[in-house]
């Protein structure tokens, strides 16, 4: 409870910075799918809020917990966006 109520204030007070440019990564259904590409793409829909994409990316094994090229999570990203739906999400699943 500590810790959703930390990560919830982070989202609040994150929520008022800029966003970084995002560039999402196609995953297309039946294609083999790069794990890189995969946990990268996780990390753009926590960004964007699309929490039925997230959850299927959850599903297909994304890794929850990648960083990225900035040493941030899907976690920290849905926290800076101000996604507060996506970071209890994220939160629930174990990140």
């Amino acid at each position: 409870m500590k810790r959703l109520l930390l990560i919830a204030l982070y989202c609040l007070s994150a929520s008022s910075l800029h966003a970084m440019e995002t560039h999402t990564i196609e995953i297309h259904k039946g294609a083999a799918i790069d794990q890189d590409a995969l946990d990268l793409e996780l990390i753009e829909k926590a960004k964007s809020g699309s929490l039925e994409e997230l959850n299927n990316l959850i599903e297909k094994g994304a890794d929850i917990d990648k960083q990225d090229n900035y040493d941030r999570t899907a976690l920290i990203w849905a926290c800076y966006n101000g996604q507060e739906e996506v970071a209890k999400l994220l939160i629930e699943k174990g990140a």
